[in-house]
């Protein structure tokens, strides 16, 4: 082999290594100095608008939020449970304290778990307003936690013209009014927020999205479902 070939032959195979490492020094040292690197932090428009992708939503480290307000709001990444699944980290809402607008027109097709169950939710309303607002493509929200108590409040709006909201869980007790009226619900879900139900509480409304309520049940089985509640109003627009 002439000199010339092995230097084309060392080049070709020193330059994708040198690639490598620059492209991985320059992660290292983007989200090293990221807040997120720094353990629990405020989550204030953190990750919101549209220069968060798939492409550059990679962190490094698991990231946990205290306050949560437009978090991600307009952000342009799509599943973000798979997202945060290949970086190999976790996302902790466990004691965030306001996720006002915190999803509010995101591309976000899939949301994991969410905590409602700090203080402040059980104050007022203001902590979930537009909390998944006009994010149209969002189909799924593994689970919403609320305190067992049954005082974690909701805004009417919390999920204004999330038409593509399916499937959500809840885990603890339900105190106060819903409004899921922009939401095609599934059987599953439906079934799962009523039994969830505060048993106990008066002059409380579930609003549903007529026609989901419609694909999902027969008129015998909505009677049969809303009368384990007869404490709660059941609305359907």
């Amino acid at each position: 082999m002439s000199i010339a070939e092995k230097y084309a032959t060392l080049k070709d195979e020193k330059i994708p290594k040198v690639y490598a490492a620059g492209k991985k020094s320059e992660y290292d040292e983007f989200w090293d100095n990221h807040p997120i690197a720094k353990g629990y932090v405020n989550g204030t428009n953190l990750f919101s608008g549209a220069g968060w992708n798939d492409v550059t939503f990679k962190p490094k480290y698991d990231i946990k939020l205290g306050n949560c307000y437009m978090v991600f709001k307009a952000c342009a990444v799509t599943d973000l449970v798979e997202r945060l699944k290949e970086c190999g980290v976790i996302l902790d809402f466990s004691n965030a304290t306001n996720f006002y607008y915190a999803f509010g027109e995101t591309k976000i097709t899939h949301i994991g778990e969410i905590h409602l169950t700090h203080s402040n939710f059980s104050s007022a309303t203001t902590g979930t307003i537009s909390m998944f607002s006009y994010s149209q493509n969002l189909h799924t929200i593994d689970k919403i936690i609320v305190n067992n108590a049954g005082t974690t409040r909701f805004s009417n709006d919390m999920f204004i013209y999330a038409t593509s909201l399916a499937n959500i869980t809840f885990e603890g007790v339900i105190g106060y009014s819903l409004n899921f009226q922009w939401c095609p619900l599934t059987r599953e879900s439906i079934t799962n927020i009523v039994e969830h139900f505060s048993p106990t509480v008066t002059e409380q409304t579930v609003t549903f999205k007529k026609s989901a309520k419609e694909a999902a049940f027969t008129d015998d089985e909505w009677s049969e479902l809303i009368a384990t509640k007869p404490n709660w109003t059941f609305s359907l627009i």
